[in-house]
Parts: C-alpha cells; sequence; structure tokens
C-alpha cells in the first residue's frame, strides 16, 4: 500500500529538480477543479473511482448502441472484472458501498475491441493517466501473460492503482508487481521494465516515466480520456513517453477529442495546453492510422510511419483509415465528424422506420441527408421555417399524424428546431441522440441497432448479471 506522505515526498522532490515556473504546472491533473483525483478524505470516497465513467452518463445510450451485442467471452469477461472490482471495494471500505459498473464495462469492452484490431494478446502495454487502472485489469482478465504499466501522478489515482495491481498479484500466484515508488523509498534500484517477464506489472510515477521507459518496448500505449486534461509540461511529458516507448510495429491509442478548441481559463481555474497532437506525433515519425467517431467519443489509433499498421491503411480503402496525411487534429475531427454523418443517415435509411427530414434546402441537409432520401420508405419532409416561422401549428400536427420513429435535423438552427419538436410531441421521447460536430443530428425512440440487455439495468454485483 502507498503511503501518501511517501507519494508527495518523491514528487515534490522531482518538482525541485526543475524550474519552478514548469514545477507549478507539473505532476498533476488539472482539470479536476475540484482534485478530486489528488485527494480523499476516507478509502470509502475511493470506492467512486472505480466507476468513474458514470460522468459520462449523458453518453451511455449513445455508447452502447455502437457496441451492440456483445460475444459470449466479453460477457464472461465483464463478469470477471465485475467480480474482481468489487472485491476491491470491500478492501478499501466495510460499509457495503457500492459502484455502478455499467458505464465502465462498456467502455472497456469498446476500447478493446478497437485495440485489438491492431494488437495481439499477450502483448506489453503502457496507460498513462491509468484511473482505476481498468486496462491493466482487462488486460490481465483476457490474458494474464500482458506486460502493463500504469502511469499516473495523482494521490488518489495512484493509490487506488497499486491497491488494485497488488490484488492481482494476490489473485495470482505468478503474478509479478513492481511499484517505482517502493524501490526509491527503499534506496534500492528501479526496476528494469525492458526485462520484464510476462504476467508482470509495473507501477511507474509520471515523473520516473521518460528515464524508466524502455525505448520501442511497447506494443500497445493507451491515453483514454487523458491527453488534453493535463498542462501543457505534462502534455509533453505523455508525448515523449509515448514517442520513446512505441515499438516499430505498436499503436498508440487515444480515445477523445484530439483538440481543446477553448483553452482559456477552463472553469476559471486553468489554462488547458491547447497543443495539437497529431502535429507534435508527426514531427516525431507517428501518424494516424485510424480515426473514427463512435461510441460517443472519437477514437484515434496512431502508428509509426514505416510500420504494418502504416502499410495497411496505406492499402485501405475504409474511410476510417484515412487520415494519414491529416496535419492537425480539427481536420480529423471534421473529416471523422462528416464520415460519422453520412454513415449514420445511411444507417437510418437501412432502418425502415418512418423518418422526419427537418431542414430542407439548407447546406448540410443538401451535403449530408438528400443524397440518402431517396431510399428512406416512409419519410416526411419539413423546413426550418416550418418549426421556427409563423406555421408551428401546422407543423405541430404534421409531426403528429407522421408519429415518427426516427427524426433527422440538419440546421444551423439545431438545437431550436429539437426544442421545438420535443414541445410540439411531448408524449414521443426521443432518449436516443446521435450529432457530433456538424449541425446534424439524429433522434430514436428506441435502439437501431439493438443494445445488449446486459446494459438494460445498472450493475452493482455480479449477481445483477444473472439471466442477461
Amino acid at each position: 500500500m502507498i503511503d501518501a506522505q511517501v507519494f508527495r515526498t518523491s514528487r515534490e522532490v522531482a518538482r525541485c529538480k526543475i524550474p519552478p515556473d514548469v514545477a507549478k504546472n507539473s505532476f498533476g491533473y488539472y482539470i479536476d477543479i475540484p482534485n478530486g483525483w489528488e485527494s480523499y478524505r476516507t478509502p470509502e470516497e475511493l470506492v467512486g473511482f472505480l466507476g468513474i465513467h458514470t460522468t459520462h452518463a449523458a453518453q451511455y445510450l449513445e455508447i452502447i448502441e455502437d457496441i451492440g451485442l456483445l460475444t459470449e467471452e466479453e460477457r464472461d469477461w465483464a463478469r470477471r472484472y465485475v467480480e474482481f472490482y468489487t472485491g476491491i471495494a470491500k478492501l478499501l471500505c466495510s460499509t457495503g458501498a457500492v459502484v455502478e459498473f455499467k458505464h465502465d464495462i462498456a467502455e472497456t469492452i469498446f476500447d478493446w475491441r478497437t485495440i485489438l484490431k491492431f494488437a495481439k494478446m499477450p502483448c506489453k502495454v503502457l496507460d498513462y493517466g491509468a484511473g482505476c487502472a481498468r486496462q491493466g485489469t482487462s488486460a490481465f482478465l483476457r490474458n494474464k501473460d500482458n506486460v502493463y504499466v500504469a502511469v499516473d501522478s495523482t494521490l488518489a489515482a495512484y493509490t487506488l492503482q497499486n491497491l488494485v495491481l497488488s490484488n492481482i498479484t494476490v489473485s495470482d500466484r505468478d503474478a509479478k508487481f513492481r511499484d517505482f515508488l517502493d524501490f526509491e523509498a527503499a534506496g534500492k534500484p528501479l526496476p528494469d521494465i525492458s526485462k520484464a517477464e510476462r504476467n508482470t506489472r509495473f507501477h511507474v510515477p509520471a515523473w520516473l516515466a521518460e528515464a524508466s521507459v524502455p525505448e520501442k518496448f511497447f506494443d500497445v500505449m493507451i491515453a483514454v480520456h487523458v491527453h488534453n486534461e493535463l498542462s501543457g509540461p505534462d502534455f509533453l511529458r505523455l508525448v515523449n513517453v509515448f514517442s520513446k516507448g512505441l515499438a516499430e510495429d505498436g499503436i498508440i491509442y487515444v480515445r477523445s477529442e484530439l483538440t481543446a478548441f477553448d483553452t482559456k481559463d477552463y472553469f476559471d481555474a486553468v489554462d488547458l495546453h491547447g497543443l495539437d497532437i497529431i502535429e507534435i506525433f508527426r514531427s516525431k515519425g507517428i501518424v494516424p492510422v485510424f480515426c473514427k467517431y463512435e461510441s460517443a467519443f472519437l477514437t484515434t489509433v496512431f502508428a509509426r510511419v514505416g510500420s504494418t499498421h502504416h502499410k495497411n491503411a496505406l492499402d485501405s480503402k475504409a474511410p476510417e483509415n484515412s487520415f494519414l496525411d491529416i496535419g492537425k487534429g480539427t481536420e480529423a475531427s471534421a473529416k471523422a465528424a462528416a464520415h460519422f454523418v453520412e454513415r449514420t443517415a445511411q444507417s437510418v435509411a437501412a432502418l425502415g422506420k418512418k423518418t422526419a427530414l427537418v431542414g430542407k434546402d439548407t447546406q448540410f441537409f443538401d451535403q449530408f441527408i438528400s443524397p440518402i432520401a431517396g431510399r428512406i420508405g416512409i419519410k416526411e419532409i419539413f423546413t426550418e421555417s416550418d418549426f421556427l416561422g409563423d406555421n408551428k401549428e401546422d407543423t405541430k400536427k404534421r409531426l403528429a399524424d407522421f408519429r415518427p420513429e426516427v427524426i433527422i435535423v440538419a440546421s444551423q438552427q439545431l438545437y431550436a428546431i429539437e426544442t421545438e419538436i420535443r414541445n410540439m410531441i411531448p408524449d414521443t421521447p426521443f432518449p436516443l441522440r446521435r450529432h457530433y460536430w456538424y449541425p446534424v443530428s439524429f433522434l430514436y425512440k428506441e435502439s437501431g441497432n439493438g443494445t445488449d440487455k446486459l446494459f438494460s439495468k445498472n450493475i452493482h454485483t455480479a449477481k445483477d448479471m444473472d439471466g442477461e
């Protein structure tokens, strides 16, 4: 178990070795204004971090929509994941504090579906900003011979990661675990990650990571919901770790928007770094070989120029592999958004549902919706003025009589029109909303793809998964 004072002392020593103006913005998680990842009053407070992705509850329906049905292997993994972290919660406290696991299960399943398109297990994984070490636990539960390295710089996260990785060692007598802070505090030489045996996990504070990461060692390097949420110095450390540690045929898996658009005075407390990850990686010979907006977030995979993944992307005709020459994050987002709108519009056309099309004769309607409108058999077409002009009563009657199952809105007045739609047919909810970048949204009365029953209720224990 990591002692808080050992952690803080090691971090302050590291800060003393760099210029003061850099040190004050180093080795922290500055997006977290309440400082929740930094301090905690009781062990029970750490339990909540085991289900941290309840923060994405608003995106949950969209996440599980794209995941669709689970395989039996994924279902088995999910049960073992819940059993493992339920045990961690019991180790933390005896109050019976429970965790809502469904959000983290969904996100982690999506992550590994994508990662395993590019990597084969067992593999060597580095996870920067590891949260509750869910990627490390997932890797262990999938194949215990994976080598996993967690990197972090905040006290609450580091403490929780240490407990999780220690418990893996307890649960499997062959597992090995090395925490760099333990070795530093004991005055012993730091472990050599390059000599890692199978079924080994390492825990490295961010201030020791650049020097400790072996060159071109990792098959998979992960930054999930983290790279835009760092200070400038910490972001550049992440870049240095990734560019140094990425194997010749390895990948960098990034899930989150590539660019922060409003970098000044976030929550009136901190400036975000605003540096462009694509531009910086490109300068180091690392480019996006895959980019797709899916399950509510942009997901990008980077690889070295000349790698197998780079060559495969060059040969591919798939839209998500066409980002090799993209130079900036905003360009990637716009291109992925166009692919998303086109793909989603085509999927709506294939559903055979009664569909209301809103925004006739506008730029984005003509660009994205008109090409597929002829393939939608049962449809009603509306203009912007039908909802924002003087004939709202007529529109209300048309809409109520039509009883749409899907609504596509393509308009710069997107939000105002959606508000009018909900006012006109208040008894017809559209719980699933899909939208990214362009002013085109898709509203669904029910799932189009068919979501897995596992996600239909809360998951606090493995018993909650019985019968699903």
